[in-house]
């Protein structure tokens, strides 16, 4: 009896883990059936791809990508631009706009009807089908690029028509390209003559205004003579300093010779022994009365010296003082002279440097716009459309979907799942409630007593 109640609990076991595994399997094998026969309903899915190829730039382009973009370069921007083919991101919104979209799905109306089915396809439904693939070349923080082939592919329930719709829309693309570049180039030519014209026009009365400002304005000689004229200048101002000096250097000595002179007298006293030769010359009555000596008055020798010193001292000084005040004069109107020659001189050079930087500005113009005209010309006269077929779509062999083995393992396997976790929650559930009921029980007692 105890062996048999040991084995129980394990036999119990047993029977539940054989029925949850033939419920599992059941359940699984069910699901797995109804998800076959779901997948049978479903069609088949066929992708057809088809390339494109953009245009390069025209051969005889002045200007590279590179030298085009330069900051210091910008007005060469407007010939590679209206010669170079739309970026592969634009033409990746440009080939599944509105318009494609409903004209591929008139073509793809227009073959199912042949095919004898006449539902109407939903515009959202092309769009969806439409896939545009592109590859990253290089890519870095300030720029990306792009490989110059665009792959189209088309998702249809049948090969044929997948390549045909594929098609289709490679050659609405390159159509659609082509209505592009008309109208990137529309106007383009005749804007850039008119500028050109109007350039050439401004370029040529800058260029005669320059040359009446040379027949008008000699600067090279304007420039020699303010040199003269400020060598003079310098040579008149070194002499009035020297003027200066040596005047008060005359002035001091004159003052010397002044207050000298004021101690000396005109006239000096002499007196002399009259010699015995004019002593008996005199008359008995003087000679009786005469003590041999006789007073004269003579001019003062050092008075007359310094007498003369001071004329010549004021006469040198009065001549050095309109000497000096000659010079001053002259300088001032050197001055003026050199100040108005200045003015006049640095005026006209400013005309004549923005003369000349209006000719530059003119001319470097006249280069780009010419650059620019003959790449309009040349993309004018392009008749190729900038994108071109690669190539063309083919029916493809293999299908792409539905996966209907991998559909049906992994119903499968969820509906077998389904199972053991239904089981799991009655099971936690259950235990939940016991232990509830047990929590219960255990407090009617206390509060009963």
């Amino acid at each position: 009896m105890a062996a048999q109640s040991e084995s129980a609990p394990s036999f119990h076991y047993s029977r539940i883990a054989a029925a949850l595994a033939r419920r599992t399997l059941f359940f699984g094998a069910a699901v797995g059936v109804f998800t076959a026969l779901y997948t049978l309903t479903l069609d088949n899915v066929y992708q057809a791809q088809a390339g494109l190829l953009l245009a390069p730039p025209p051969v005889s382009e002045a200007l590279s990508a590179k030298g085009a973009v330069l900051p210091e370069n910008p007005a060469a921007q407007i010939g590679f631009l209206m010669s170079r083919p739309l970026s592969v991101p634009g033409y990746d919104l440009l080939l599944r706009n509105d318009s494609i979209v409903q004209a591929l799905r008139a073509k793809l109306q227009e073959l199912l009807a042949k095919e004898g089915g006449g539902d109407d396809v939903p515009l959202e439904s092309v769009r969806k089908s439409m896939s545009v693939q592109t590859r990253v070349l290089k890519q870095t923080s300030s720029d990306i690029e792009y490989a110059p082939l665009i792959s189209l592919v088309y998702t249809a329930p049948s090969p044929a028509l997948a390549a045909e719709m594929a098609n289709e829309w490679a050659r609405l693309s390159v159509e659609t390209s082509k209505e592009i570049s008309a109208k990137g180039r529309a106007g383009s030519q005749a804007f850039l003559s008119a500028r050109f014209d109007a350039v050439v026009e401004e370029l040529r009365q800058t260029e005669t205004s320059i040359q009446e400002h040379e027949a008008a304005w000699d600067l090279e000689n304007m420039g020699k003579r303010l040199a003269e004229l400020q060598t003079h200048a310098t040579s008149f101002e070194t002499e009035l300093l020297t003027l200066a000096t040596d005047i008060e250097g005359t002035r001091a000595e004159l003052s010397s010779v002044e207050t000298e002179l004021t101690g000396v007298g005109e006239t000096v006293t002499l007196r002399k022994a009259i010699p015995d030769e004019a002593y008996w010359l005199l008359p008995d009555k003087e000679r009786s009365g005469a003590d041999r000596v006789l007073e004269t008055e003579e001019i003062n020798a050092l008075f007359v010296r310094l007498q003369t010193q001071k004329n010549e001292l004021q006469s040198k000084l009065a001549g050095m003082i309109e000497r000096k005040n000659a010079i001053a004069a002259t300088l001032e109107q050197l001055n003026a002279q050199n100040a108005q020659l200045q003015e006049d001189l640095a005026e006209q050079k400013r005309v004549r440097a923005e003369l000349t930087r209006q000719a530059n500005v003119y001319t470097e113009q006249y280069v780009r716009l010419a650059e620019n005209l003959e790449a309009a010309r040349l993309a004018d006269a392009r008749t190729e459309a900038d994108l071109k077929i690669a190539y063309a779509a083919i029916p493809p062999e293999h299908k792409v979907g539905p996966h209907r083995s991998l559909t049906v393992l992994t119903a499968a396997i969820l509906g077998a799942l389904v199972v053991p976790l239904h089981f799991l929650s009655r099971l936690s559930l259950r235990r939940l409630a016991a232990h509830l009921d047990s929590t219960v029980a255990g407090q009617q007692p206390s509060s009963a007593a």
